[in-house]
């Protein structure tokens, strides 16, 4: 054993109990000995990534690389870390030259189905991950993702039972626990009550898992006086050009600024991996602005906690890039979720969810971990879409038919909806059907959804499946083409009623029991169109054929939506502002006693 051998293995000791200064340190000690060492560069590019340097961590893996190149682990940590710098084909190709040289390196095969799914190559990424699986049968990160493809191809009701198999086999790893979390929302099966236990059952594992190793936190500021300036802080990964951003916006805009009394000051935490207009338009609207991807979760805390913070509101639920694991360890005396999830979080020190009465009628309660804090008539504002196109006449004056369409999300789209959806084109029988969603692009997601529409006697001709079309105005243009937006069940449109709307195009919501399941209610009814949101499967066929019967209304309402919705509560950025800010004070004020 040469010298470097043992400083590198002297190193990985210090490396494993924390010690990281003092690994670096051998580190060196061994590269100075034999520069071309293929294990000390390697754990040298670990400790590198960790200090978020991943250039000088590329330089060492590639001398490894060249001093060993029949070792599979190192291209596999080359992909490792051009996937962390957004590499995304680069990280591709070191996978596949690690795979060449071990097919079995499960972790590799399960990092380039990752990136397939980044790609939306959702078909190849499953087989990937199948691939994965098969070699390593208890690979919790595999079971997890494929789960997530299988949501994301039309298939939630597989996905639930992959999910509820893969959280029985590993019921104390997060990761599985919040894809079952998430997958159950979008279920046609699952009940509210069994909804609302996983999410229990994943704040119990967050609550249950020790502290993280090094320098205790700073104490939390308990709330004192109700009537101080707060400091407000906001929490997301999604401050770009995404629905939670779009949400967001008017908040900030018309927030209370000084020399209004008390006006609040205002912290964001961006977890974003991406920056554009949306971004840049927030950034000048707080008071401050900090990047967290490189932090830690107890480096998060101290840095909130340090900054003083009255409430910190979270944006994103149980939604990917979520910071709830870091929230189990409370950054702000009151911390509160809103916007960006449609369930409760299940995580005991997360103290509030904003909702509506409509959302969330009274009882609504048992089904959260959260209080509820009610913020009528409507729990979002609607920022409407800069650059969107005008709205174009019913297409049924050209066409003599009507068409009924939905551009939300494929996940959503369940059995029961497309069953349904089938039901009113008999009742509508020249009518056709325009489903487009990201996703559509599977060959595989288009066989399920067109497999049940025909196995519901509706033939290919009278439907359209169509991938999503990733340019915004064109996207919105779409509308053009549709008569009807038909809402899905249980999990209804947000963002795609809101647009639906603005571009004249009515949406025929079915109601449910849970928030999800609600939203169109109550986004209907804040633009004076609670007739379109139906109690009954029966109702939603009644409310929709009728409105596809009647094209003086159709006509009607598309001339005049706009007006509608500048006028409603749902586009009044002024008055949610201020009502928002009212209901974080009346948190933190409760909390304070007062």
């Amino acid at each position: 054993m040469t010298r470097a051998d043992t400083l590198a293995q002297e190193a990985a000791g210090h490396a494993q109990a924390g010690r990281l200064d003092q690994a670096a340190s051998l580190l060196q000690q061994a590269l100075r000995e034999d520069p071309g060492h293929a294990e000390a560069n390697r754990m040298m590019a670990l400790l590198l990534m960790q200090r978020v340097r991943p250039d000088e961590a590329l330089a060492h893996l590639r001398r490894a690389m060249q001093t060993a190149p029949q070792r599979a682990d190192l291209p596999a940590t080359v992909g490792n870390v051009f996937a962390w710098m957004g590499k995304i084909d680069d990280a591709m190709g070191a996978l596949r030259q690690a795979l060449a040289i071990d097919p079995r390196l499960f972790q590799a095969r399960g990092l380039l189905a990752t990136c397939l799914l980044q790609k939306k190559r959702y078909d190849e990424a499953e087989d990937e991950y199948r691939a994965a699986l098969a070699v390593q049968p208890a690979y919790p990160e595999a079971r997890t993702n494929l789960g997530t493809i299988l949501t994301m191809t039309g298939r939630p009701r597989e996905a639930v039972e992959e999910l509820r198999d893969a959280a029985r086999a590993h019921p104390n790893h997060p990761g599985v626990l919040t894809n079952l979390c998430v997958a159950l929302n979008y279920s046609d099966l699952a009940t509210p009550e069994e909804t609302a236990e996983a999410h229990r059952a994943y704040g119990r594992l967050l609550a249950s898992l020790p502290a993280p190793p090094g320098p205790p936190l700073p104490p939390i500021v308990p709330p004192r006086d109700p009537r101080k300036r707060l400091r407000i802080g906001i929490l997301s990964p999604d401050l770009f050009d995404h629905s939670v951003a779009q949400f967001l916006a008017p908040i900030l805009e018309h927030r209370a600024r000084p020399p209004a009394p008390g006006a609040a000051e205002w912290l964001v935490y961006s977890g974003a991996n991406t920056a554009d207009h949306m971004t840049r338009r927030l950034q000048q609207l707080v008071d401050r602005w900090l990047d967290i991807r490189p932090m830690q979760d107890a480096d998060l805390i101290r840095q909130m906690r340090a900054d003083g913070l009255d409430v910190l509101v979270e944006l994103s639920g149980q939604t990917y890039g979520n910071k709830l694991m870091a929230l189990r360890l409370r950054g702000a005396p009151v911390q509160v979720t809103a916007i960006g999830y449609p369930n409760t979080t299940g995580v005991p020190t997360i103290d509030w969810r904003l909702v509506d009465s409509l959302t969330d009628p009274p009882g609504a309660e048992a089904l959260a971990t959260e209080r509820l804090l009610r913020l009528d008539p409507c729990f979002l504002c609607f920022s409407p879409p800069m650059g969107a196109p005008g709205v174009e006449p019913p297409p049924v004056e050209a066409n003599g038919f009507i068409t009924f369409g939905s551009f939300n999300s494929i996940k959503k789209l369940t059995p029961s909806t497309l069953e349904l959806w089938a039901r009113l084109l008999h009742r509508v029988p020249t009518a056709r059907l325009v489903i487009k969603s990201q996703g559509l692009g599977s060959a595989r997601a288009r066989a399920t959804i067109g497999t049940i529409l025909k196995q519901n006697g509706i033939p290919e001709a009278r439907f359209d499946l169509l991938d999503k079309i990733e340019d915004k105005r064109e996207h919105l243009a779409a509308y053009g083409g549709v008569d009807v937006a038909l809402d899905t069940f249980p999990y209804h449109g947000t963002t795609t009623t809101c647009e639906a709307l603005w571009m004249g195009v009515p949406t025929v919501s079915l109601v449910g029991r849970v928030h999800a399941a609600r939203v169109g209610l109550s986004l209907l009814s804040a633009v004076g169109l609670a007739d379109l949101a139906a109690a009954t499967p029966e109702a939603f066929l009644d409310a929709a054929a009728s409105l596809a019967g009647d094209r003086a209304r159709l006509a009607s309402l598309r001339a005049g939506m706009r007006d509608r919705l500048r006028a409603s509560p749902l586009c009044d950025g002024p008055g949610y502002a201020q009502r928002f800010e009212e209901a974080i004070r009346g948190a933190f004020r409760a909390a304070a006693g007062g």
